[in-house]
């Protein structure tokens, strides 16, 4: 068939590439390139494969620039023609196939390098390695390779490291460190192909491998050793590995992938080889002072992380260096590290609180207030330098200490206050009472609502007396003729009305008679608070049901009082008297009355008792008639104001009832309505 097609004039290709074949076996560089070229013409044909199987035979013979031409005109058909050149008997022939394999960086291509490495010759399994190697570089390298390639490039590279027990090319090793090193992403995926390798911790590749990750100085040597040092078997080698450079320039070429230390293996990792540190086994990762000073700002950065996981002692002394250091983020990355340490004092933090870098303030301003170094520290003094920082020229900053001084402030109604107080009375220090008495001297309001309501909590109200006094004695003053109130009034009227209540816990003549003199004060939240005050008192005392007596008096003269304040004070007044006196038909009678009123502020006055008796009255069929009368409030209410506080209290007595019969546990109800009238804090 092939002479009559040659017969009839066509062309018998596989005499033709025979020909070349042979011609190429003495030929020049010129005239190899030419028969090359002459070959690729017949890349398109049925015999393209074979074709550019002898061109794959010589690459190596071919110039540079002629070996990208023929590596364009050839694509797709590469692979096959590869494969039949990986037969050639020549080992020449064999050696240029697997350097052309990894040029080409083809996927079907790649899978003959592993059968390459095992050649008998071995200049073919020199180059065949030297290809897995540009690969595993190819991975690095500008213009990036396709997905496809890239995963081929991974495959190729695991199975031929994995198969060194057989082939002993450490080459193989070289790449398979390549493609664990650049990105943790990479090393990753490298991981899930080279996973049966780094799991046999008796593969003989481990040990050649540790020995490349312990004495090699490239680059994509300490790259590895970053990626493997969460590999247990591997984990001495690459911090020995880490560890090699002693002088500036190579530690800070180590730190600039310091940011690794951020998963928490790595650090784990380095931590564990302390003892080879303090044996001298590994110099190179201690860094001297000297050294930190002359570390570039980025690796510098990354120093405090790097020695603190090395050997944590005395930190705070081989990181002065850093905390002086002109970059705010070595500074910022100091004082982290810093605050971890058991030896970090008050005095420290202080000095960065006040840094011209926010994020160092910041920083500083946190960890100063940490438990462990807030129990080093006065409280008063904390407060002090919060105070202090409100006013700081960064926001940031100004609201976390306003945030932390209102938390730990030891006035303030926070639990950690309160903590900080109660330390500062078992000290025995005399401080706390001096801030309660200038706070309730003066300063703004809630301060000094606050200052008070403390000083009842921790039981000091005798110590501000004359102050409390004072502000009652002050604010019984007649108001000026135009009858308005200012600012300053009405703030003292209120810290009255706080004060009243701490005075009624105090057993001293003067403190009892400014209680019952404020039941004729002219302010209605005084004489409200008077009552209440005088009624906690009795039911301390066991006098509450006594039918006779201040107390008593107040109820019978306030009971219709026409300022709903204090109207509800003396209804809950007598309901405590009547339960004391287990009369308990005389509780909704005081009740009543209050919910029907045609004033809304009365019947939002109501409302409040109603839910102060349900917790008074041991009788549930009390609490069931108050729940009956609330709904209908609810119901009949045009008041949008009072129609919402009826809701909140309806769902307050509610609660109450499901506790009455078990379905609920004490504790669980929540108001999730906000009352438009406002509750006693604004009502009473």
């Amino acid at each position: 068939m092939d002479r009559a097609r040659v017969a009839l004039g066509g062309r018998d290709l596989e005499a033709e590439i025979m020909g070349y074949g042979l011609a190429l076996a003495g030929a020049s560089p010129e005239q190899t390139a030419h028969i090359c070229d002459s070959l690729l013409e017949l890349a398109d044909t049925r015999s393209g494969p074979d074709a550019l199987a002898i061109v794959a035979g010589v690459w190596t013979r071919l110039e540079p620039g002629h070996r990208a031409r023929v590596v364009g005109r050839g694509q797709g058909v590469w692979p096959r023609a590869c494969a039949i050149a990986a037969l050639d008997p020549n080992p020449t022939a064999r050696a240029s196939v697997a350097t052309l394999v990894g040029v080409l960086c083809d996927p079907h291509a790649m899978s003959l390098l592993h059968a390459l490495l095992s050649d008998r010759d071995p200049i073919v399994a020199e180059q065949a390695g030297a290809a897995v190697l540009a690969l595993a570089t190819r991975l690095g390298q500008e213009p990036a390779l396709d997905p496809v390639a890239r995963e081929a490039v991974r495959r190729t590279v695991a199975q031929c490291a994995g198969g060194f027990d057989a082939h002993r090319r450490r080459e193989t090793l070289g790449a398979l460190l390549l493609v664990l090193g650049p990105t943790p992403a990479a090393a990753r995926g490298s991981r899930e192909h080279a996973r049966t390798l780094l799991a046999d911790a008796d593969h003989p590749a481990h040990m050649v491998l540790r020995g490349m990750l312990r004495r090699g100085d490239a680059l994509a040597t300490r790259e590895a050793a970053w990626m493997c040092m969460t590999i247990d078997a591997w984990r001495t080698a690459c911090v020995d590995r880490l560890g090699l450079s002693t002088d500036a320039d190579g530690i800070g070429r180590v730190l600039e992938r310091g940011h690794l230390l951020a998963n928490p293996d790595r650090s784990a990792a380095l931590e564990r080889s302390r003892e080879g540190v303090r044996r001298g086994r590994c110099s190179g990762l201690d860094i001297s002072a000297q050294t930190l000073e002359s570390l570039a700002p980025g690796p510098a950065a990354w120093a405090p992380r790097w020695l603190a996981c090395v050997d944590g002692r005395g930190l705070s002394a081989r990181l002065e260096p850093l905390l002086a250091h002109g970059s705010p983020r070595v500074r910022l990355a100091a004082l982290l590290e810093l605050s971890r340490e058991s030896d970090w004092t008050s005095g420290a933090g202080a000095d960065f609180v006040f840094d011209e870098d926010a994020r160092v303030a910041r920083c500083g301003l946190l960890r100063m207030t940490l438990p462990s170094a807030r129990s080093r520290i006065a409280p008063d003094q904390l407060h002090r330098t919060l105070r202090v920082l409100e006013r700081s020229p960064h926001r940031s900053v100004r609201m976390q200490a306003t945030r932390l001084s209102r938390s730990l402030d030891p006035l303030g109604p926070s639990s950690q206050g309160r903590l900080n107080a109660r330390r500062m009375l078992s000290a025995g220090d005399e401080t706390l009472v001096r801030m309660i008495q200038e706070a309730v001297r003066s300063g703004p309001l809630d301060r000094r609502i606050a200052a008070i309501a403390s000083a009842r909590a921790l039981g000091l109200g005798a110590g501000i007396e004359l102050e409390l006094l004072t502000i009652v004695h002050r604010s019984a003053e007649p108001v000026a003729e135009s009858g308005q109130i200012s600012p300053e009034r009405r703030d003292l009227l209120h810290c009255a009305a706080a004060a009243i209540t701490l005075l009624a816990d105090l057993p001293s003549p003067a403190a009892q008679h400014a209680v019952h003199r404020c039941l004729r004060h002219p302010d209605a939240r005084v004489r409200a608070n008077a009552l209440d005050a005088l009624a906690r008192a009795a039911r301390l005392r066991g006098s509450i049901a006594e039918e006779s007596g201040v107390l008593a008096s107040a109820i019978v003269e306030f009971k219709n009082d026409e300022q709903h304040r204090v109207r509800a004070s003396a209804a809950r007044a007598a309901v405590l008297a009547a339960v004391a006196r287990e009369r308990l038909e005389d509780i909704l009678p005081r009740v009543a009355p209050l919910l029907s009123d045609d004033r809304p502020m009365h019947r939002i006055s109501g409302l409040w008792l109603a839910e102060r008796v349900a917790g008074i009255t041991p009788a549930p069929r009390i609490r069931e008639a108050l729940a009956a009368a609330v709904a209908e409030t609810v119901r009949t209410e045009p008041d949008l104001r009072v129609q919402t506080r009826a809701r909140r209290a309806g769902a307050h007595l509610l609660t109450q009832m499901r506790i009455d019969m078990g379905t609920q546990t004490p504790g669980a109800w929540t108001a999730r309505e906000p009352a438009a009238g406002g509750d006693r804090a604004a009502v009473v």
